[in-house]
């Protein structure tokens, strides 16, 4: 198991701390995965812009591992990188998106993205306090549900 604490250092930067027992080939490249994105976030160069999509993109996939343990279903490394790859893809393709769109355009394609999301609910996880936090916060740089099945949220946007 995972367990991702983040610690704040400053306004500006946060610090994350990776604790994990290594069990077995898998589990080793699960890590590693997981440490290359820390240390993007822990980077000195990384602007608050990209540390705040690398804290979602890490939140979202720790969703996804605990609500899996959590309700009895098991997931399959293979499962997992599918869907880490599809969310970068989706954070990327918005974040692309929201850059060449005008001011007057922006929240039509911010909501396309969100319907995305929300269209496409992995769990269906009723708690949408939490999994909708993304959504309600304001200023998000990825304003989206974590019960997403970023594979189909992503084919979705693509269809667009």
């Amino acid at each position: 198991m995972i367990k991702v604490v983040i610690k704040s250092e400053t306004e500006e930067k946060s610090d994350i701390a990776i604790e994990k027992t290594v069990n077995t080939n898998k589990d080793e490249k699960e890590v590693a995965e997981v440490k290359k994105a820390t240390e993007k976030v822990n980077s000195p160069y990384t602007n608050e812009y990209e540390l705040k999509k690398y804290e979602f993109e890490l939140t979202a996939l720790n969703y996804i591992k605990n609500y899996a343990f959590k309700t009895n279903r098991s997931i399959t490394t293979t499962f997992l990188d599918e869907q880490a790859y599809n969310l970068d893809c989706f954070v990327l393709a918005y974040m692309m998106q929201m850059q060449k769109t005008a001011s007057q355009d922006k929240l039509k394609v911010a909501r396309s993205y969100i319907d995305a999301s929300l269209n496409n609910p992995l769990y269906n996880d009723p708690d949408t306090a939490t999994t909708q936090a993304y959504i309600e916060e304001k200023g998000s740089v990825a304003p989206f549900s974590l019960d997403t099945d970023w594979v189909k949220a992503y084919q979705q946007i693509q269809g667009n």
